[in-house]
């Protein structure tokens, strides 16, 4: 119930950023923060406490799928589409062979 909540509310302050003409803005600066952490990982810095905290959330790695969506496509539909689609297959807990 919590987690149906969180996206809920995820997905709402998504749908108020897209009124505004900064979406695409605040879509591309939280790829760049989402990007700036991979290439430190791949550098070989490791991830802090609160940066694993951070990283590993789901809300935060809804956040930045959305984002990267948002970035690509510029189209809010399939933004969503694109995200539902990875919270299924990231958080699916069957195991079927297709």
């Amino acid at each position: 119930m919590f987690i149906t909540y969180h996206v809920y509310n995820i997905i709402l302050c998504i749908y108020n950023i897209m009124e505004s003409e900064q979406l695409k803005t605040v879509s591309v600066m939280i790829v760049a923060l989402a990007t700036a952490a991979i290439v430190s990982m791949d550098l070989g810095v490791p991830y802090s406490a609160s940066e694993t905290s951070i990283y590993t959330n789901m809300g935060v790695q809804t956040v930045v799928i959305s984002s990267v969506a948002y970035s690509i496509t510029a189209d809010i539909n399939q933004t969503i589409v694109i995200t539902l689609l990875w919270l299924a297959i990231k958080y699916n807990k069957q195991h079927i062979l297709l």
